[in-house]
């Protein structure tokens, strides 16, 4: 389907090579292909740039500069850049659901998750027909520890729209959280019914970890699946805790750093919400990796919420 779509993008831009609404389509195909996996030539970020400074000439200013230099940076593990690149752009363009999407998953994986859900919850009393930000509040919801209310979130989501590996990866790690195992099978056996991608193969190789089959999720997790996974800091936690769950120390540890290397914030998490990694917080292996990402949480901290954003959790917590 990416490629599809930049085949069309590209024609449309010999049509109209100073289109901006073109030039931004092709730089979030860009970044699209290697956040969704379906790429591992980092190079296509450095492509997303290139569109992002073409906007900038043409529209200096623009939020559509401001998020795909967010997106990339995320991507790229540089996510101080990135919050403050997606909060302009969500404070410029708040009606623009994917901005509201991504700056609110970037806000919870950084350890701001209270913000994160109040954004979602936002996205979708402004676009209540839309599947997608159901799947994504359950995500962030997850992350907060709001467990109970990601299950319901998870549940509310209308079956059609929401790419069904991600919905059903999304179950699955709120079930390794959860210490729900039985929760976490059903999602990993639903995904293998679809077809293969690298969300699926990590579903499955989650699924062979609850059951407590090592050997053979380790040969679910071949190099070329390991390498479509190792650039997202998202995607090396859960494997990590896969590992975790397996009690393999060495890998878990080798993954979890992996995460935080890429800038993973959300430490209250992993530390104090996840049943998966609860058994080895303490362990000496993870905690200088441990205390790395509570030094990413601590700086994120400090980097101002978009206004609208700051607007929204107060109401919130005023509403209790």
């Amino acid at each position: 389907g990416l490629q599809r779509a930049l085949g069309h993008l590209e024609e449309a831009a010999r049509l109209e090579p100073e289109n901006v609404y073109v030039l931004r389509g092709m730089g979030r195909a860009c970044w699209h292909a290697v956040n969704n996996s379906v790429s591992n030539d980092l190079t296509l970020l450095d492509d997303a740039l290139a569109h992002a400074d073409a906007i900038a000439r043409l529209e200096p200013g623009s939020a559509y500069v401001a998020e795909l230099r967010g997106l990339v940076a995320m991507l790229r593990g540089d996510l101080e850049p990135a919050l403050r690149e997606l909060g302009v752009a969500h404070e410029a363009l708040p009606d623009d659901e994917d901005i509201g999407f991504w700056y609110a998953a970037l806000l919870s994986i950084t350890g701001r998750a209270d913000a994160g859900v109040a954004l979602m919850r936002d996205v979708i009393r402004r676009f209540p027909d839309s599947p997608q930000p159901r799947g994504m509040l359950g995500a962030c919801l997850t992350l907060g520890g709001e467990l109970d209310a990601a299950r319901a979130a998870i549940a509310a989501a209308p079956a059609e729209g929401v790419p069904p590996t991600m919905a059903r990866l999304i179950e699955a790690v709120l079930g390794l959280a959860a210490g729900d195992h039985a929760y976490a099978r059903r999602a990993c056996d639903a995904a293998l019914q679809l077809p293969p991608d690298p969300l699926r193969g990590m579903c499955e190789f989650l699924g062979r970890c609850v059951r407590g089959d090592a050997a053979d999720a380790r040969a679910v997790l071949t190099p070329e699946l390991e390498a479509m996974l190792w650039h997202d800091f998202s995607y090396t936690e859960y494997v990590g805790s896969g590992f975790a769950v397996l009690g393999d120390v060495p890998e878990m540890a080798r993954w979890l750093a992996r995460s935080v290397e890429l800038g993973m914030g959300h430490h209250r998490f992993v530390t104090a919400v996840s049943a998966a990694w609860r058994p080895w917080v303490g362990h000496p292996a993870l905690a200088p990796i441990l205390a790395r990402a509570e030094a990413h949480a601590a700086r994120y901290a400090t980097i101002p919420l978009a206004p609208r954003v700051a607007a929204l959790l107060a109401a919130a917590r005023t509403a209790g």
